[in-house]
Formats: C-alpha cells, sequence, structure tokens
C-alpha cells in the first residue's frame, strides 16, 4: 500500500531540541554566526553535550533577537525545538 504525503513528511521529519547558553558570536560579511554550548537531544537517543552553530542567514531572522537576547544576558539559556523536514535550517549542523 503506497504511503499518503503526510505519511512519508512524518518518516523524513527529524526531531531535536538544543538546550545551552550562548557563548560566542562571530559577524562575517553578512552573516552572524552564534555558537551555544549545551546539549543537543534528539528523539529516543542520549542527549549528546557538546558546542553548536547556529547562522543568520540561512536561518529564519524571527529567531536571531532571541540568540542576542541570550548574549547579552550570560545567565539566561536558549531551548530550541526543532521539527523539520531534511533541508531545513535550524540546527546545529549544516545542510548536505
Amino acid at each position: 500500500m503506497p504511503m499518503t504525503t503526510g505519511q512519508r513528511e512524518t518518516q523524513l521529519r527529524q526531531q531535536e531540541a538544543y538546550v545551552g547558553f550562548v557563548s560566542l558570536q562571530h559577524i562575517m560579511g553578512t552573516t552572524s554566526k552564534f555558537e551555544v554550548q549545551g546539549w543537543r537531544v534528539k528523539e529516543g537517543i542520549t542527549p549528546e553535550v557538546g558546542r553548536y552553530s547556529f547562522s543568520f542567514p540561512p536561518n529564519d531572522p524571527k529567531y536571531l533577537a532571541e540568540f542576542v537576547r541570550a548574549l547579552n544576558y550570560p545567565h539566561l539559556y536558549l531551548s530550541i525545538y526543532v521539527s523539520h523536514l531534511p533541508g531545513a535550517e535550524l540546527s546545529g549542523h549544516r545542510r548536505t
């Protein structure tokens, strides 16, 4: 029996969350890159401690204000829940 579009998207969807603090910002031309130290939690997998980066662009600029605010207030932690189809940019890894 063939899969419906919704079933196919559900199987392709990657869900992950990030919790941590913004430790660094790099500005290169028109791109802002933020380093977040903390945990990455993928659904069904033990959390991984590490340093993850997020860049604007290609990520949607509507999230940029939260990264800047967290950078300016070191006691704030970011909590990001990402549910995206392959190719979406808000993740700690580059698009493949």
